[in-house]
């Protein structure tokens, strides 16, 4: 269980949610963010022959597919199946990430993220165009945050969704290296499965109480608004959202809600204070983090809580910049009524 917490800690929750929350703005202007929250670049020679141009695969028996997502990927020994992380995990220095967001264009994007992706000054591994079926993609590999470590990416979609994947391996380690690229060649993507957006939500709330409208889920988060529309989860907005995590420790889930609010602060958002709170709530272990926050000259509140369950845990992340108070009493009435199953 160590091993998970760390990564909840460190990687999961400081990449994916960032990337997300920039997954959910209008037509994708911030992709770019997709891979540099996940790359940070050094200068190194292009290698094109890594991987190949075109990946055709069929939906083998020996292919899994990812519980919230529509991807089959093979699953290599030794590595672990973490569904409420979408990934694989052999250990700390070697797991493979999915994440797949629906109703977002990567077809009108990838241009301009290449071009920014150059722009930067980025001198990587390998970079290059793919083809992953009908879906075109871009395929990297770079030096990760961490300075022993590297990763391979691989970006692909269309007008309607965009799937993001990466492995990460130490430099080093060329035999890790050469499996991480034969799981993401192995991908195959069902763009017509009639998947269950909720599949992976390992919870229950009393939905009555704001009467907010599922929005939207990427993965293992899930997006709820007024409307229900993918644009109230901007920043600015009044809406919430619940994200599935293994069963991890007050002390990690505390460094989790740190993590969410330093990606807010990193795009504008400024919080009055930043107290976590360990209590217990609805007979859960809970850390609790409520501020009075603005964003663009808009004053609100931000209301963050992490459960912990017997087998699984929760977060949850309310904003509110109309109507603060009633609604902040709503959120966390709404926290009070979840059940973890």
């Amino acid at each position: 269980m160590r091993y998970r917490e760390k990564i909840i800690r460190y990687e999961w929750q400081v990449g994916i949610l960032f990337i997300l929350e920039k997954i959910q703005s209008k037509e994708m202007k911030n992709l770019f963010s997709l891979i540099l929250v996940f790359v940070v670049f050094n200068c190194f020679a292009q290698n094109e022959k890594i991987f190949p141009d075109k990946i055709q695969n069929v939906r083998a028996n020996d292919l899994k597919r990812i519980l919230g997502t529509k991807i089959y990927l093979k699953q290599p020994p030794g590595y672990q199946y973490i569904k409420e992380l979408t990934r694989f995990q052999k250990d700390n220095d070697q797991y493979l990430q999915v994440t797949e967001a629906d109703n977002n264009n990567f077809t009108q994007s990838k241009r301009k993220f290449k071009e920014k992706l150059i722009a930067s000054g980025a001198k990587l591994y390998v970079l290059k165009d793919v083809k992953i079926g009908q879906f075109d993609g871009v395929y990297c590999e770079a030096p990760s945050e961490q300075f022993d470590k590297m990763q391979v990416v691989l970006v692909f979609g269309d007008e309607t969704f965009v799937v993001f994947i990466t492995g990460v391996c130490k430099i080093a380690d060329e035999i890790t290296k050469g499996e991480l690229r034969k799981i993401v060649g192995s991908v195959y993507f069902d763009k017509f499965l009639q998947k269950d957006p909720l599949e992976l939500a390992n919870f229950d709330f009393d939905h009555s109480i704001t009467n907010f409208k599922f929005s939207t889920a990427i993965s293992n988060i899930y997006f709820y608004s007024k409307d229900g529309l993918k644009d109230s989860q901007e920043i600015g907005s009044d809406s919430f959202q619940i994200g599935t995590l293994p069963k991890v420790s007050q002390e990690s889930t505390i460094a989790l809600l740190e993590s969410i609010s330093w990606n807010y602060e990193k795009k504008g958002v400024k919080f009055d204070k930043k107290d976590f709170v360990k209590t217990t709530i609805n007979n859960y272990p809970a850390v609790t983090m409520t501020s009075n926050v603005s964003y663009n000259n808009k004053n609100g509140i931000s209301y963050m809580v992490a459960l912990i369950g017997e087998k699984s845990s929760i977060f949850f992340l309310g904003s509110a910049y109309n109507d603060v108070e009633a609604l902040k009493d709503k959120y966390v009435k709404t926290v009070g009524s979840i059940s973890i199953k």
